[in-house]
């Protein structure tokens, strides 16, 4: 049986390379979307493994499954790798430290960048402009949800690269915004939206986050959150301004200014 199972992996191997070559803006959508799928499901069963392994109970077989979850997301990105260098702006995205395969094919796949001439459209469809991922009841929501998590793992991908590597571009400019929200955080820039916070979620009186917003100051998973999603933004409007390009051969509209996000300066793309 294992024979015949590892016979039809490397059969679906071969075939998921040659779709590759023509594969669909909607094909890589779902390709996208299911990588995630069975990534969170493969830590799942991997996690089933580990508690199973230390109370002794038999798992082969679990383990065996997250062993091909694991096999199929290597395909899977095997076959994105493909769709994003086949593509000016794959190359692009694929350029940048800490963007993927996986990541630049969720962009490609789910912009119309003829839609988005601008820095703040691509923000509001990706669900990171202000007010832009609340959901409305009765109204369509503003924003693309797949989107959304690309935006959220972008910057949570920025972040995890090192510090000391000279070519992780984005992560130094995570830095510089920490700080600069640190900054801010300590001189009660933020105690409104504290206050805001306090009154409108129901939060534990011992918990750390409750001792910060009463303090006036946001917690440091909010002001790390603040940076990345600080850090995503200028990384969605080097994205826009680049693809536009490409695509008319002309500068957006308006050239995208940080004034906009904190700074005086604009920042051009990499």
């Amino acid at each position: 049986m294992d024979i015949e199972v590892q016979a039809s992996v490397t059969r679906m191997s071969r075939d998921i390379r040659a779709a590759a070559q023509t594969l669909t803006d909607q094909e890589a959508r779902y390709l996208v979307d299911a990588y995630y799928q069975m990534q969170e499901d493969r830590i799942r069963g991997a996690n089933r493994v580990d508690a199973m392994a230390d109370a002794g109970e038999p798992n082969l077989v679990i383990g065996w499954l997250a062993g091909q979850s694991s096999t199929l997301e290597t395909q899977i990105k095997g076959a994105l790798d493909r769709y994003t260098n086949a593509q000016p702006i794959g190359k692009w995205m694929r350029s940048i430290k800490g963007i993927g395969p996986v990541i630049s094919a969720g962009y490609i796949a789910n912009i119309d960048i003829a839609k988005a001439n601008t820095a703040g459209k691509l923000w509001k469809y990706c669900g990171v402009a202000p007010g832009a991922d609340r959901r409305v009841r009765g109204q369509k929501m503003a924003y693309n949800p797949s989107l959304k998590r690309l935006a959220y793992l972008t910057g949570e991908s920025f972040k995890r690269l090192s510090s000391d590597d000279p070519e992780a571009y984005y992560r130094h400019w995570y830095d510089r915004r920490k700080l600069y929200e640190i900054a801010s955080n300590e001189a009660g820039k933020y105690a409104e939206q504290a206050a805001a916070i306090l009154s409108s979620k129901k939060i534990g009186k011992t918990t750390d986050a409750y001792k910060a917003y009463s303090a006036g100051k946001l917690p440091p998973a909010h002001i790390d959150r603040r940076a990345c999603r600080w850090t995503t933004k200028l990384f969605l409007s080097h994205l826009q301004e680049t693809w536009w390009t490409m695509k008319t051969g002309e500068p957006p509209p308006r050239p995208f200014a940080l004034s906009v996000m904190g700074h005086a300066d604009y920042i051009a793309p990499p």
